[in-house]
């Protein structure tokens, strides 16, 4: 899991090669997904991840999440450990409920309640989300327009919406019981 399912392009012919079944959901407010219209929590982010599961009949399964996907994967530990068979969590904190994340919080709703804001969030940070051999590669240059394509499409207020929710995530205790 991630913002949304093509962040994991790169990675589907690996894990189809591997024997893995992958299902790639754009979180809510993310990718090709409804935008969402008011705050948007780990824990209906979690939610929506388990009713898919539902209709897709998949009793559990791994989860892989990166930033806000790897915050989702863990609060799915937290809240529906049955329904989890492992979990790989990249770049993703335990607790956002601290001053500093706040204020990170605030500057990421700024970029994207700005005209094009999704967008100019990628411009802004593509440099250290990929290394510069993939960045110069044509795959790199293609999944970039790829994405960048895509985030023309995605509501900056969705996204703000999200960010919102995230100001209550903590499952730092939580997790000490899973």
């Amino acid at each position: 899991m991630s913002n949304h399912c093509l962040a994991w392009a790169p990675q589907l012919d690996a894990l189809a090669a591997a024997g893995w079944r992958a299902v790639l959901p754009d979180l809510a407010g993310h990718g090709r997904s409804d935008p969402v219209t008011g705050r948007t929590t780990t824990e209906d982010l979690a939610g929506d991840v388990v009713a898919l599961l539902g209709v897709l009949e998949v009793a559990a399964a791994p989860v892989c999440g990166l930033s806000l996907g790897g915050m989702v994967a863990q609060q799915l530990l937290v809240d529906h450990p049955k329904r989890v068979t492992g979990a790989l969590v990249a770049s993703a904190g335990t607790n956002l409920t601290f001053p500093a994340a706040e204020q990170v919080i605030a500057s990421w709703k700024d970029i994207w309640l700005a005209p094009d804001g999704p967008r100019k969030r990628l411009e802004a940070t593509w440099e250290g989300l990929a290394s510069p051999a993939y960045r110069d590669s044509p795959a790199g240059r293609a999944f970039y327009a790829s994405w960048w394509r895509l985030l023309g499409e995605v509501s900056g207020q969705a996204l703000a919406a999200v960010a919102d929710g995230l100001l209550s995530f903590d499952v730092t205790e939580a997790l000490a019981g899973v």
